[in-house]
């Protein structure tokens, strides 16, 4: 899997997303945004919702780690995104 494979699969798939899914936004970032990765690696995506989600998240990441046939998502969100990391996230942050 390539930054590009993820990214065609997301972007086809983002109004589905978004309609079952409180998701304003997402952006792939950490190896795959910078072409790092390795077989172990995992997809970092930055995400912004525009609703509440609560439990809905777990739900979400099984959803992505399905569609995208990875071993793990980890999503990040862009409100809590802590002040020293955000620099470099945002630096390598691709918007779906």
């Amino acid at each position: 899997m390539t930054r590009e494979d993820i990214l065609t699969i997301l972007r086809a798939h983002k109004a589905e997303i978004q309609k079952k899914y409180p998701v304003a936004s997402l952006a792939l970032f950490g190896s795959f945004a910078r072409g790092e990765q390795t077989s172990e690696s995992d997809v970092d995506l930055l995400v912004e919702f525009n609703g509440p989600i609560g439990l809905e998240i777990v739900d979400l990441v099984e959803y992505l780690e399905n569609l995208l046939r990875v071993k793990k998502v980890d999503l990040i969100s862009r409100k809590y995104l802590k002040p020293h990391y955000r620099p470099y996230i945002e630096a390598d942050a691709i918007d779906v």
